[in-house]
């Protein structure tokens, strides 16, 4: 009969594990290039004429014009916006005329 320790479950004798020394090595990048054969224009992609764009340095709008430069963004009003409140505030000054006409409060 032998004296070494053996696993319950597989019944193989025990070994202890063996640990790898790890080394740490500290690297100091002085310079690096990557993709030095491609052209700026690659990093710098047009957007589409008539893109709206936010800046968020200069916290402004540009917009993209047909020669493809940028110029701050001047929104321009659509009429449609101040006629439909005037609308709405017609009809509800109406309805509460109204309603004040017919308890005979006016």
């Amino acid at each position: 009969m032998t004296s070494e320790a053996r696993s319950p479950q597989t019944d193989r004798p025990v070994t202890t594990p063996k640990f790898e020394q790890v080394v740490t090595h500290e690297v100091e990048l002085l310079e690096i290039a990557v993709n030095t054969d491609l052209p700026d224009a690659v990093f710098a992609p047009a957007f589409p004429v008539g893109s709206v764009i936010y800046d968020q340095k200069d916290r402004k709008h540009f917009e993209v014009t047909h020669d493809g430069t940028e110029q701050v963004y001047q929104p321009k009003s659509n009429g449609l916006q101040g006629t439909v409140f005037v609308y709405h505030l017609l009809w509800i000054a109406s309805a509460v005329a109204y309603l004040f006409i017919r308890k005979g409060t006016i």
